[in-house]
């Protein structure tokens, strides 16, 4: 039997591996098995002198082994990162040539790149400037695909060449580590010269769903060359990388240009998936691309929607309209499905916007209508919002391209209306014809002669020179139509560019029995149906909806004001604008309308309507504002700045208004989360009044943007308003606290003096530091004072006990320290003092101590405090929670003697401390407990 069965090599160990420079090398090892030799890990030949250990790079390992038949495994590699410290770097990369005037080439800078033993920072690969794009030595456009996620990596660089470049051209990158370090490399892209024979397939990146089919364009960027299309094929393979069905789809056409690829991923998979195909055109010449496939999962999380990105091919048309867009078949709305009133929107709400690049983008019914910028070509993105039945939403990402303008030469059908019995009506057929690259053609009528001939109905055509009879490239056409026809007749030219003839253009001729009536506009009066509600605001009224523009069309900004601006004042003092809805284009124009202040009735306004010669027509709008209701409550909409990772108390009733039924309640709609993701939550303020109740809102992990939610206000009739809150979050400012001296008195003897120092502290904007806001000196937890007494941190507040027996003054430092890691030094100065009780000549009973007693202890609420104090003075009363925050406060006037105090307050249930302080004397602090 002649063994020929190759043995199996497998590695043991991490790939890549990563050791430190100038550090001994541990290999790693592998394992080798044979199907009669069994067990050959013995014999495996390994290249460890590959690896320098005196030099940063990367360096590879090849294993290799021989069975006793001489059958030689498919050799393995290991790469082994030799670094400094284990942090990050990068190798330099020369990529293989690009195609001439390419665009979005992809290039894997990562793949022999290390970030070290701390892995990459999220977004860590950037071009050196830390931007996310920029321009390659030779000016090429260079930018970082992230792949719609925050994993480094899955990033690449996508490559467009200079334009009419070729030749050498390098760019720089960085990587970034998760701990901040970072290395550079630079990589080297050879642009081939140009050919236009060869056919040119780029490398496609698409985003899919598992478990549904999905047809894949990936001839949109690839070119056949001059030879013409031929075929597109999977170079015989049924299924892509990670085993999925692939298979071409033909298109409705004969030959390739519509043929698509279609792909199935099954099983839940998710991840990347990729193929290969190839295309061949006419004279048999190929070319083979690459297509990437990300697989995510359509499956809800949490019952939430799910707007997945689109990546839309075919290109877009240049200059074209209202290209309808859906993106609404691979989103998912979740268990809750889609929202009755709003399940497509625009950011913000909106149902029209622009892109990225000005594009013009607006809804229409379930799909979106996209208008490419003027004379605009390349990458164009927009965003969409999808809201389920619960108001959770999520936000999708339209990527496009706009195709270049189309330069092929070639004769454009002409449409033209003439008279019956009209002569020598003047035609520039070649006005509008495509005239390639030079924008030079002339036009040939359809004759032997190629000089007259005649129509379909018996018309004459001749030939007009301009009087310029060497010159063929202003020729008009002069065109008779036969004695008293009227119809549609036609005829055909040749087109030539370049000395080259062209496929015959058609001219189609409209006679008319009577010559064309020019029609003037006409605006016709509008009445607004539906009565605007009282002091509403941004009304939309469609005034054209029922006008007539003549035979002319409208203008550009055909709709205006009756003194020609595009804003003006109601018959009643309402404010009305004109909406362009960021277009030139008159027809999509409405008028924004908002009812005068505190008033109903009948109001109007006039405007005015302009045709493309400049005759104009103006009409009147009626329109009914509804008579106020003072029974209903009203929520007007909020906006706030609030600081990242700290709480805040959003006081969104302060422009509300609850009506006459008065005060229900305030409600976060059972939703315990903003737009974001950050809690929010109902404050029930210090009072029973519902008017006092706030918001709760704390943005965390350092968010900085804007973010949103909703609430709601209910009266005491059980009607109700709802009104959106806008948050702009900024950063904590890195201000540094400020500790303030302290002087209190305490007994003799006394144990565990409670002192709440920081009570007239300040950690400004950042807070309290987490970990250590409050130490003794040299940052400890428990010391001694200057006298000896014993000092501790205990829960916020610093306990002290004097020295025994000691009478007189002690002191001792402590330190705050804000959420930055800011500290700030202050004394607190104790008077230690006897507890005394004299009695005065009238036999009364003369106070020598400064203290207080606080009953009842627990307490529903109602708190009554005995001040027992030495002199006159003026003290403020506070009740705060454990992080210093003041819930009560009140300023009360102290007499020599036993002073009451008492007060309810509405807190929730827990531990707050109560602490009573004068200029001249600090009473001290109690703990309360409120059940």
């Amino acid at each position: 039997v002649v063994d020929t069965t190759i043995p199996v090599l497998t590695l043991t160990g991490v790939n890549p591996q990563i050791i430190d420079v100038n550090t001994p090398y541990l290999e790693l090892g592998a394992t080798a098995s044979d199907n009669y030799d069994l067990d050959i890990t013995d014999n495996i030949l390994i290249n460890t002198l590959a690896v320098d250990l005196t030099t940063v790079g990367s360096y590879l390992v090849t294993y290799n082994v021989l069975d006793s038949s001489g059958n030689a495994a498919v050799a393995l590699t290991r790469t082994v990162f030799v670094l400094e410290h284990g942090k990050p770097w990068a190798k330099d990369d020369v990529s293989s040539p690009f195609v001439y005037n390419s665009k979005d080439n992809l290039v894997d800078v990562l793949a022999n790149d290390s970030f070290g033993i701390d892995g990459a920072i999220d977004k860590g690969l950037t071009m050196v400037n830390g931007t996310s794009s920029n321009a390659s030595t030779n000016g090429g456009a260079i930018r970082v695909e992230r792949n719609n996620t925050l994993d480094t990596m899955d990033d690449l660089i996508i490559y467009s060449a200079p334009k009419d470049f070729s030749g050498v051209d390098t760019f720089k990158y960085t990587i970034t580590d998760a701990t901040g370090h970072a290395s550079t490399g630079i990589a080297t892209i050879t642009v081939s010269e140009q050919r236009t024979d060869v056919p040119t397939a780029l490398k496609d990146a698409f985003p899919v769903i598992s478990d549904t089919e999905t047809l894949l364009n990936v001839l949109s960027n690839d070119i056949f060359g001059t030879d013409g299309a031929g075929s597109l094929s999977l170079n015989g393979a049924s299924t892509s990388t990670a085993g999925f069905a692939i298979s071409i789809d033909v298109g409705a056409t004969a030959g390739a240009l519509d043929d698509t690829v279609k792909y199935f991923p099954t099983g839940g998979f998710t991840g990347t998936d990729s193929f290969t195909y190839t295309i061949t055109d006419a004279n048999g010449d190929t070319a083979t691309a690459i297509v990437t496939l990300t697989v995510r999962s359509a499956k809800p999380v949490n019952g939430k929607p799910i707007a997945v990105d689109d990546l839309i091919t075919p290109a877009i048309v240049y200059n074209s309209i209202e290209n309808s867009i859906a993106v609404l078949p691979n989103d998912n709305f979740g268990t809750d499905g889609a929202s009755t009133t709003h399940s497509l929107r625009l950011l913000k709400g909106r149902r029209s916007s622009i892109s990225a690049n000005k594009g013009v983008i607006r809804l229409a019914d379930d799909v979106i209508l996209y208008s490419a910028p003027r004379d605009f070509t390349g990458e164009d993105t927009f965003q969409y919002v999808i809201t389920d039945a619960s108001g959770d939403a999520s936000t999708g990402t339209v990527t496009l391209t706009v195709a270049p303008e189309v330069l092929t030469p070639g004769p454009v059908a002409d449409f033209i209306s003439v008279d019956k019995n009209s002569i020598d009506n003047l035609i520039d057929v070649v006005a509008n014809d495509n005239l390639g690259a030079t924008g030079v053609g002339r036009m040939l009528i359809m004759s032997t002669s190629h000089l007259t001939a005649p129509t379909a109905q018996g018309g004459v055509i001749n030939l007009f020179d301009n009087g310029t009879p060497a010159d063929a490239t202003d020729d008009k056409i002069l065109y008779t139509p036969a004695t008293n026809f009227t119809g549609i007749d036609t005829f055909a030219y040749y087109l030539e560019v370049d000395g080259v003839e062209y496929t015959n253009g058609s001219v189609t001729i409209t006679v008319n029995s009577v010559a064309s009536v020019h029609n003037t506009p006409t605006a016709v009066d509008d009445f607004v149906t539906a009565p605007v509600a009282y002091n509403s605001k941004d009304t939309t009224i469609d005034v054209l909806a029922n006008d007539d523009f003549g035979s002319d069309g409208a203008i550009d900004k055909g709709l205006t004001m009756v003194n020609g601006t595009s804003s003006n004042a109601s018959a009643n003092g309402g404010e009305i604008r004109v909406e362009r809805n960021n277009t030139l284009n008159t027809m999509d124009d409405v008028i924004i309308y908002s009812a005068p202040k505190d008033f109903s009735g009948v109001d109007t306004f006039k405007y005015t309507i302009t045709d493309l010669s400049g005759e104009a027509s103006t009409a009147t709008a009626t329109i009914t504002v509804s008579v106020q209701r003072t029974d209903l409550p009203i929520a007007e909409q909020d906006s706030f700045d609030v600081i990242s990772g700290r709480e805040t108390l959003l006081t969104v009733l302060g422009n509300d208004d609850f009506g006459t039924d008065g005060e229900g309640i305030l409600s976060l709609n059972g939703v315990t989360t903003s737009l974001e993701g950050f809690a929010i939550s109902i404050d029930l303020g210090a009072t029973l009044a519902i008017s006092d109740n706030k918001v709760s809102y704390t943005a965390t992990g350092g968010f900085i943007g804007t973010d949103s939610f909703s609430y709601t206000i209910t009266d005491a009739n059980g009607d109700t308003a709802t009104a959106i809150v806008r948050l702009r979050v900024a950063a904590p400012a890195n201000t540094k606290p400020t500790a303030n001296d302290d002087v209190v008195t305490v007994v003799i003897n006394s144990v565990n003096n409670i002192f709440n120092v920081t009570l007239n502290d300040d950690y400004e904007a950042e807070g309290q530091n987490a970990t250590h806001a409050l130490r003794l000196r040299n940052g400890k937890s428990f010391t001694e004072s200057t006298k000896g007494g014993k000092i501790s941190v205990d829960d916020g507040n610093i306990l002290y006990s004097p020295p025994t027996d000691f009478d007189g003054t002690d002191s001792f430092i402590y330190t705050i320290t804000d959420l930055s890691g800011d500290a700030s030094t202050a004394t607190v100065t104790i008077k230690v003092a006897a507890a005394k009780t004299e009695t005065t000549n009238d036999g009364q009973e003369q106070i020598t101590k400064n203290e207080f007693l606080v009953y009842p202890n627990p307490s529903n609420g109602y708190v009554k405090t005995t001040v027992f104090s030495t002199i006159n003075t003026t003290a403020t009363i506070s009740l705060f929670d454990v992080t210093g925050k003041v819930i009560y406060s009140s300023v009360e006037q102290i007499t020599t003697g036993k002073n009451e105090v008492d007060f309810n307050v509405n807190v929730k249930a827990g531990v707050l401390f109560l602490r009573v302080l004068s200029k001249e004397v600090n009473f001290g602090t109690s703990k309360i407990v409120f059940k």
